[in-house]
């Protein structure tokens, strides 16, 4: 009951939610809640934990151009091998046959 009183007052307050995480952005941060109810929990002693993240927009830019730099990065790895190693490799074997 506890649980659903949370949800239900979240909700209430346009914070989006499903399941047990309910989020809001605005123009600083994107914060997330996450309830967590216990395997055996009692109507005597409900419990949950309640898990708060917050990220700074400036901090999800920085992610955005690490990520397309890891991918960058990754991309060119991946061709480099596929000309340097692998094609060369295919057609010593295709030669051979």
């Amino acid at each position: 009951m506890l649980y659903d009183s949370i949800a239900s007052r979240l909700r209430a307050l346009r914070r989006k939610g499903s399941g047990q995480r309910f989020e809001q952005s605005d123009a600083a941060a994107w914060v997330q809640l996450g309830l967590q109810r216990p395997r055996f929990n009692s109507a005597d002693s409900p419990a949950f934990t309640v898990d708060v993240s917050v990220i700074d927009h400036r901090a999800e830019a920085y992610r955005a151009d690490w990520l397309q730099d890891r991918i960058n990065q990754t991309a060119s790895s991946v061709v480099a091998a596929v000309t340097d190693s692998v094609m060369p490799g295919i057609r010593r074997h295709l030669d051979k046959t």
